[in-house]
């Protein structure tokens, strides 16, 4: 990823909400991407396969009263020895929102997610599925007051009913209606703090978060949050006291960031460096590691050293290793490469 387009990512996440009214002109716009990409092989220490491949489509589109958008990847799937198995939609990575806004400070929106600032992870780019003030399901938001951003989602899906009440005929344990609620709310452009709520009928699935941020000096941003009973999880760290903190700076030539997940038991943490080395030519180094505070054998790690080059009506090419380790030693190697196009 063109360190520009990260960067770019991080001011989104911080600045915008996708229930708010929009600021912009009402003039209705539209973006395209399209990425076609592959790991090329998988090494082990027994074997090397064929790592398939995938194109991956995003469209957007946003007016004074709609927005909508959709992601769809098609995957060329193999089977455990590397051979080309099947050409299929991959509904894993499949998503789509619409967002409606029919009245001023008042918008609904249906798969749509608005994300705690706080609870953004740079190095990932992504964020703690508990610091989502909307859902996969149906989301009322108001933003009538300056800076303030309140919501209450109910949450379902094609494989999953949200059910009214429903009693197990062998525990006799009753589940009673999902739903959600949360704020946030932005504090002089510099920073946010926000609260989530989820499932507050149902103790089992119970869960809250708080979440914050702030951008003390130009360039420098920290993300940090608490989440409790956290199923989702991300970075295989998840459970029911969930910390996330984040930090990244940046200039016009270069960002550093790093990213910290922990549970009571396991934990996660990436550093991201990145430089532009010319108006073409960007150049990244990652580090992850995932372990346990208790047992060393769970212990892995993984070097991403990656260059992109952007060429104008073109678009970004980039090439990646990612090399594995655990307590071991070498586990693993691939070589992520894509070119993404947009319009």
């Amino acid at each position: 990823m063109n360190l520009s387009k990260k960067i770019v990512t991080v001011v989104a996440v911080t600045s915008a909400c996708v229930f708010s009214a929009f600021t912009n002109e009402n003039t209705p716009s539209l973006t395209f991407s399209n990425e076609i990409g592959s790991d090329i092989v998988n090494v082990s220490k027994d074997s090397s396969t064929f790592a398939g491949a995938y194109n991956e489509v995003k469209a957007e589109f946003s007016s004074e009263k709609v927005d909508a958008g959709i992601d769809a990847k098609i995957v060329l799937a193999t089977d455990e020895d590397g051979l080309p198995q099947s050409l299929l939609f991959s509904s894993e990575d499949f998503d789509w929102y619409t967002v409606f806004r029919p009245i001023n400070g008042f918008s609904v929106g249906f798969s749509a997610d608005t994300f705690a600032t706080g609870s953004y992870l740079f190095v990932e780019d992504d964020n703690i599925a508990s610091g989502n003030l909307g859902s996969d399901g149906v989301t009322f938001s108001f933003d009538g007051i300056e800076n303030l951003t309140l919501a209450v989602t109910v949450p379902f899906s094609e494989t999953e009913a949200n059910f009214f009440s429903k009693t197990d005929s062998e525990t006799d344990e009753k589940t009673l209606f999902n739903f959600g609620i949360g704020a946030e709310y932005n504090l002089f452009d510099k920073a946010t703090i926000a609260a989530t709520l989820k499932n507050p009928l149902n103790s089992d699935s119970l869960g809250f978060g708080f979440y914050a941020s702030v951008t003390p000096l130009d360039g420098l941003q920290i993300f940090a949050g608490y989440s409790s009973n956290e199923e989702e999880g991300l970075c295989d760290v998840a459970g029911k006291n969930l910390f996330n903190a984040s930090i990244v700076y940046e200039n016009d030539n270069f960002a550093v960031g790093f990213d910290y997940i922990t549970t009571d038991s396991d934990f996660y943490s990436g550093i991201l460096f990145g430089m532009n080395a010319t108006d073409n030519i960007a150049a990244e180094l990652g580090v992850t590691l995932n372990s346990s505070y208790k047992d060393n054998s769970n212990i892995k790690y993984v070097f991403k050293p990656a260059v992109s080059y952007t060429v104008e009506n073109l678009g970004e090419f980039k090439a990646e290793v990612d090399i594995g380790f655990n307590d071991s030693g070498f586990e693993s190697v691939c070589f992520p490469v894509y070119w993404s196009y947009s319009l």
